[in-house]
């Protein structure tokens, strides 16, 4: 078998271009750190509300899950408690884990509330959102 040495070579690009690429890329990087905007939208109250509110029923059901069954952190790494079994009588497939994973976020919940504002609903309107028995979290 025969090896083939690989030699440095020098960059053909100027030490000087390369120096103020890098402080352009730091400048840019500085400029969208401290430029953070957040959402004004007049729902963000609800938004932020419902979110709370999320987490916490997301922990107590997490409670009662964890006092009937362990937890499997392999399925479960954030032992929310809200990812059960793969079969049992009441569960059919697995279906896809990452997805089922990323609905442990109570952040869902804000999502749900910017889509039924922009969908047009008012307080008081009936409404149904179907979502998958895949997802756990979001049901």
């Amino acid at each position: 078998m025969a090896y083939t040495r690989v030699y440095w070579r020098p960059s053909q690009a100027p030490t000087g271009a390369i120096v103020v690429l890098a402080l352009l890329s730091l400048g840019g990087l500085l400029m969208v750190e401290t430029m953070r905007r957040q959402d004004s939208s007049a729902d963000f109250g609800k938004m932020a509300a419902a979110a709370e509110q999320t987490q916490q029923a997301m922990e107590y059901v997490g409670s009662l899950r964890k006092q009937i069954r362990r937890v499997d952190a392999d399925v479960d790494p954030q032992e929310s408690g809200l990812i059960g079994i793969a079969s049992s009588p009441i569960t059919s497939l697995s279906g896809n884990l990452q997805a089922k994973q990323t609905t442990i976020n109570p952040n869902w919940a804000a999502v749900m509330v910017r889509m039924l504002r922009d969908a047009g609903v008012k307080q008081g309107d009936t409404v149904a959102v179907a979502v998958s028995g895949s997802f756990p979290a979001l049901n």
